[in-house]
């Protein structure tokens, strides 16, 4: 068998196309190592920047570091925020510039800079990246807009917040425009990388999730605030409804304290009256009945109390009823003097007195009776008409005198009867206010006048005879 013969040719050229794929697989592998390498930093920035923006709830530090830190990572001339609100104008709120290009921070931009319709985009989620302000594809007002402030290329990124809707049927999300986060190059054009825009975007998120907590934040804060002020406020009204009660519990305390001095008063005066004292309802009910009462009657006031009939069936019925209903018509009634029998069955007579008895609501709730027993009033004024009768029509004479002075001028008389001026003949209006000294006269007997002055000085009778 012959032996093949490979040319020198062939063997150098195969060596050349070995170290040749070797190189490009090594560049591709480099490119690779480069390509993770810079991805593995970028997401390293983006997760420092998200913690750096989280680390606030305080908007305004939340938006300044952010356009600090997206300035740095893209080592940018301008990173701004630009609010917009409601009525469509817009104004940049955060900004951090190089010291050589002009600031935007707090201008305000009428609707006209930024359409309407450039709104319904960005709220779709349009990212815009101008490579070349005087190359690319814009509107020449926008161009010369953004020139004056040195713009050569720029990046725009819509930050989205969500409302949310409700209805009957259902409750959902819709997307509104917050704000766009706007990068400037003003030195060089600038062709955006790819990953940049997805960088910007990232960020964007992360913003827009910061402004919400923030703002969620920020109304945790008022509600806290509104509810420390409701507190303090209750709490102010609290105290000042605790004074007041305090106030008005003292105040009652004092009252009650009153009240309870005016009944024990009360319950003294009653307790220690010589009359006898009881109140009734209109049932006729008793339920005050003081010691005085029991005296009169012979009921205690546990009897009484129980058996209230007791008292009224012992007394004759029709007087007390025709003066109780005269009591509690208002008619004012002096008084009634009525017979009633006692606990021992003896009789004696009465003076009543009445007044009606009224309730917190000032209706008639019953009366209150006040008791005399003049039983033996009634017996002694008997025996005072009785005597009386005798002075009168006895047939010796009757003087009556004060009991003092015994000495001059001695006693004044008070009353002669008619057979004293018949045997003196003096007549009454002449011996009134006198003394007896006018009877005596030279055969007066002074050991008799002695002796009558002896036994009126011992409050002792004593008989004479001239």
């Amino acid at each position: 068998m012959g032996k093949f013969l490979i040319p020198i040719e062939f063997v150098f050229l195969a060596i050349a196309m070995t170290c040749y794929l070797w190189h490009r697989q090594n560049q591709e592998r480099r490119r690779i190592e480069i390509s993770i390498k810079q991805q593995t930093q970028r997401e390293r920035f983006i997760n420092q920047i998200t913690q750096h923006i989280r680390q606030s709830l305080n908007l305004e530090t939340v938006l300044n570091t952010t356009v600090a830190e997206v300035k740095t990572l893209l080592q940018v001339d301008r990173v701004l925020i630009y609010r917009i609100w409601q009525d469509g104008t817009g104004s940049a709120i955060t900004e951090s510039v190089n010291a050589n290009y002009p600031s935007i921070l707090g201008r305000t931009f009428s609707d006209e800079v930024f359409p309407v319709e450039y709104h319904q985009a960005y709220t779709k989620g349009k990212v815009r990246a101008i490579n070349d302000i005087d190359q690319d594809d814009i509107e020449i007002c926008l161009a010369d807009f953004v020139k004056q402030f040195g713009v050569k290329s720029k990046l725009v990124v819509p930050i989205l917040q969500h409302n949310r809707a409700s209805s009957l049927d259902n409750e959902s999300e819709f997307p509104y425009l917050w704000g766009l986060l706007i990068t400037h190059q003003c030195a060089f054009t600038r062709p955006w990388q790819p990953w940049e825009v997805e960088l910007m975007k990232q960020l964007a998120n992360q913003v827009a999730i910061a402004i919400q907590q923030s703002e969620l934040y920020e109304q945790l804060q008022q509600l806290n605030k509104d509810l420390e002020n409701r507190v303090e406020k209750r709490t102010q009204q609290l105290a000042a409804t605790n004074q007041s009660l305090r106030m008005e519990i003292s105040e009652r305390q004092k009252t009650e304290a009153a009240l309870r001095h005016t009944n024990h008063t009360l319950q003294s005066l009653i307790a220690a009256s010589p009359r006898g004292i009881f109140t009734l309802n209109l049932a006729d009910q008793i339920q005050i009945w003081n010691p005085t009462a029991e005296r009169i009657f012979g009921w205690t006031e546990t009897e009484i109390i129980a058996h209230p009939e007791l008292l009224t069936s012992n007394i004759l019925l029709e007087d007390y009823q025709q003066f109780k209903q005269k009591v509690l018509s208002g008619m004012v009634s002096p008084s009634l003097e009525l017979k009633c029998q006692k606990k021992d069955g003896s009789w004696i007579e009465i003076v009543l007195s009445a007044a009606p008895l009224l309730d917190s609501e000032e209706n008639i709730a019953g009366l209150v009776a006040v008791v005399a027993d003049i039983t033996e009033q009634k017996r002694q004024a008997e025996q005072i008409r009785l005597l009386q009768s005798v002075v009168v029509n006895t047939n010796d004479a009757v003087v009556i005198t004060e009991a003092e002075p015994i000495d001059d001028p001695g006693p004044r008389i008070l009353y002669v009867n008619e057979a004293f001026t018949k045997i003196t003949g003096y007549t009454a209006e002449e011996m009134l206010g006198k003394t007896p000294r006018v009877l005596q006269g030279p055969k007066t007997s002074r050991t008799e006048l002695d002796r009558v002055r002896q036994a009126i000085s011992q409050w002792q009778s004593v008989t004479v005879e001239r």
